[in-house]
């Protein structure tokens, strides 16, 4: 996307704004479900924006407002430059929406804005996590005041979903009661999101209820894992890599991280089955378009190098290596100090390793 098309765009937004937001939606929407994703052009759209200034005055109308959250929610979805930076940027979106989206006058759209904020703060990965999501949570709740399972099902039922979400990554608490309030609210997004009817919402809530199987603290830790197995192997039913390649991979990562986990059965297979889910995701998940998606399944990867009981030692530590070294092209102590922290002690011990045996 060159300055050339940004500006016609600008100026078919001054003339009809409704058109070219229909328009901006159209191209933002296909460069993100391009096969593969074209994150890089989906982020050149944002910058279209720019020029407009929405958010230099407060908003006029209810167009004005759908606009300004649409942007919200592409921001939201971008996996490009500064994450906490586009999600702050997508709130002051949501929030100047819901000055002219009131819950009297305006309550779908309203409810609407409400959970869109609540995926915001449920994502937020700077500040106190227990406050951003309990933020999260009181949109949600809000949003559920007009998103009843009756007059509003799917909306409903997507909110019950975002809900099980903030419950299941909850910091404080009792964390297998969190867990078990998050798989309620996916269970309850179930009776609408049918495989039938609405089959990648369907998807989506089966993934997020095997995640919440694989946390599970509580009761048969294997019978946990298998059913976090199940529930990730229906998804990939509908989340296919040609038709939903981001859901096709944060599932692979999910599905591989149960493989991982799982204390019987024979664990070389166990952890062969584990690379298959992280390098399948990591076809998806390139270090151009994904860079933390692409980090993350790196350092997955060279966990499972690293610990792989067949073949030879000292080849599956120099692959473990190459991971960990990979992940940390992202994970930078300046950036993500946590995850640099982590990496670069597993690269340490397997470098050691490594040296004992050489």
């Amino acid at each position: 996307m060159d300055d050339a098309a940004s500006l016609a765009w600008y100026h078919r937004y001054s003339v009809a704004p409704v058109e070219a937001l229909a328009e901006w939606g159209r191209l933002a929407e296909a460069a993100r479900g391009a096969v593969p994703p074209r994150m890089r052009e989906h982020f050149g759209l944002l910058r279209w924006w720019e020029p407009v200034g929405l958010l230099d005055s407060p908003l006029s109308s209810p167009g004005a407002a759908l606009a300004c959250n649409g942007l919200g929610v592409e921001l939201w979805r971008a996996s490009l430059g500064d994450r906490a930076a586009n999600l702050r940027r997508a709130m002051e979106c949501y929030e100047a929406a819901l000055r002219v989206f009131t819950e009297r006058d305006f309550p779908r759209a309203w409810a609407r804005t409400q959970n869109d904020l609540g995926n915001a703060w449920s994502n937020l990965p700077t500040g106190d996590p227990d406050a951003n999501l309990r933020r999260a949570m009181e949109c949600y709740e809000a949003a559920l005041r007009v998103f009843t399972e009756g007059d509003f099902p799917r909306d409903w039922a997507m909110t019950q979903n975002n809900l099980g979400i903030a419950w299941r990554d909850l910091p404080t608490g009792d964390p297998d009661a969190n867990l078990r309030r998050a798989m309620e609210c996916y269970e309850a997004a179930l009776r609408v999101f049918t495989e039938r009817d609405f089959p990648r919402d369907w998807a989506m809530t089966q993934n997020n209820l095997g995640i919440a199987w694989r946390d599970l603290p509580t009761g048969d830790r294997d019978a946990n894992l298998r059913r976090a197995i199940e529930c990730c192997e229906a998804a990939l039913r509908v989340y296919t890599e040609r038709n939903f390649p981001q859901d096709f991979a944060g599932t692979q990562n999910n599905l591989g991280a149960a493989w991982w986990g799982l204390p019987s059965g024979d664990r070389g297979a166990n952890l062969r089955r584990t690379m298959a889910c992280f390098e399948a995701a990591l076809r998806v998940y390139t270090e151009g378009d994904f860079p933390q998606y692409w980090a993350t399944a790196q350092y997955n990867l060279g966990n499972a190098w690293s610990t792989l009981p067949s073949g030879d030692r000292d080849a599956n530590l120099r692959r473990a290596i190459e991971c960990y070294e990979a992940a940390l092209r992202v994970r930078t102590e300046e950036d993500l100090p946590r995850e640099h922290a982590r990496t670069a002690a597993n690269l340490r011990i397997a470098r050691e390793e490594l040296d004992r045996l050489g």
